[in-house]
């Protein structure tokens, strides 16, 4: 019986070690203004985020 104690106390500490943190992802509203004149914007503009 002790050794099935120490083995689940291994495992549970084994599954601790490998979970980690989840970050809670929020939403940004960011605004891109053209300086140019596009007939349809969503096409013909490419727009690169590095």
């Amino acid at each position: 019986m002790r050794n099935l104690r120490i083995a689940v106390c291994q495992c549970l500490c084994l599954a601790a070690s490998r979970a980690r943190a989840v970050e809670v992802m929020e939403v940004q509203e960011i605004r891109f203004d053209a300086t140019g004149s596009y007939s349809n914007p969503y096409v013909d503009v490419d727009l690169w985020i590095t």
